[in-house]
């Protein structure tokens, strides 16, 4: 580490510990978010490449072994995914955004396609209350509850003495950072582990290594198969019209536990859904039902610097049994 980098975050950190002193308490949300980011963020390093081995599921009958890579060069982007014989590419140049799968999208999948610019999504426009104190597996952290998206409430905790991120959770997943590795002048961790208990479902992220790139154009090649799309720094995601969920009198009744429903689609610039594909990994006896019901979803179209442009629809809803 470069001495005045060091200096950087040690001054964060003195400024922490003194303003915690003369408080009697602990940091501020704004002050753990900052401190944070010095040790976290890899902008700097631009453009880089992070790998590492995917585990989903360990110990079950549904284990999956695989492998994840992303380049990444401020805005243009290429993240790839290896799970056995399944595949997908999304990549993003300039202005234009390329998507491509082997099969159906992997259901829960999408969560790992950002991994390495956590904790950066965290805002201090999103912070609920102050910090706290709280003990992670015997490492005492400082905690802060936070709103995103609405109305979820999240907490993320930071190691007290590194400032670097140990959890990052909600109601339906925590992300747990684990065995820190020094990059450069960055800290960054060799593991990664997400639990989903509403899925069933665990994804460990290891052997994370990351290194510098010399510009190369060539990783940026475009998918050979799959669609592309226009995007923008300031895009609009698609807004749904209507309930995720039906009428009562609407929904098919099961019995038992649970059911995951996965939605894949296209929405058009007018708001139309299309191409729409489903998936249960319970099984296929239920998914042509809620095709039905989902030809009665309307759309208010993504846009991109205010200009309605056509994107990708993907999302999960739990179908409650009784």
């Amino acid at each position: 580490m470069k001495p005045w980098s060091y200096f950087g975050v040690v001054v964060i950190l003195f400024c922490i510990s003194a303003d915690t002193t003369r408080a009697g308490d602990t940091p501020s949300p704004q002050q753990l978010i900052q401190a944070s980011r010095q040790v976290f963020d890899l902008s700097s390093i631009y453009p880089y490449q992070v790998s590492g081995h995917v585990l989903i599921n360990q110990g079950t009958p549904f284990e999956k072994t695989g492998t994840v890579t992303i380049y990444r060069d401020n805005v243009d982007y290429r993240y790839e995914l290896q799970v056995e014989d399944y595949r997908e590419i999304i990549m993003r140049k300039g202005d234009k955004l390329y998507t491509s799968y082997s099969a159906f999208p992997a259901p829960g999948l999408g969560v790992i396609r950002s991994f390495d610019k956590w904790p950066k999504s965290l805002s201090s426009k999103t912070v609920l209350g102050h910090s706290f104190k709280k003990r992670i597996a015997e490492i005492e952290a400082y905690c802060f509850e936070f709103k995103i998206p609405a109305p979820w409430r999240s907490r993320a905790c930071f190691d007290s003495s590194k400032s670097s991120p140990l959890e990052i959770s909600d109601q339906s997943q925590k992300k747990t950072f684990l065995n820190y590795q020094a990059i450069g002048e960055k800290q960054f961790p060799a593991t990664i582990r997400i639990v989903r208990p509403d899925l069933k479902q665990n994804i460990e992220i290891d052997a994370i290594h990351i290194q510098k790139l010399e510009p190369d154009t060539a990783i940026l090649e475009v998918p050979k198969v799959g669609r592309e799309f226009e995007i923008c720094d300031d895009q609009q995601p698609a807004e749904r019209l209507t309930d995720e969920i039906p009428s009562p009198w609407q929904m098919p009744i099961f019995r038992g536990t649970p059911l995951m429903m996965y939605f894949y689609g296209i929405i058009d610039q007018k708001g139309g859904l299309h191409d729409l594909a489903i998936y249960s990994p319970s099984g296929s006896k239920q998914e042509q039902t809620w095709k039905e019901i989902a030809k009665n979803w309307r759309f208010k179209p993504a846009t991109c610097n205010g200009k309605p442009v056509t994107s990708e629809l993907q999302f999960s809803i739990v179908v409650k049994t009784r």
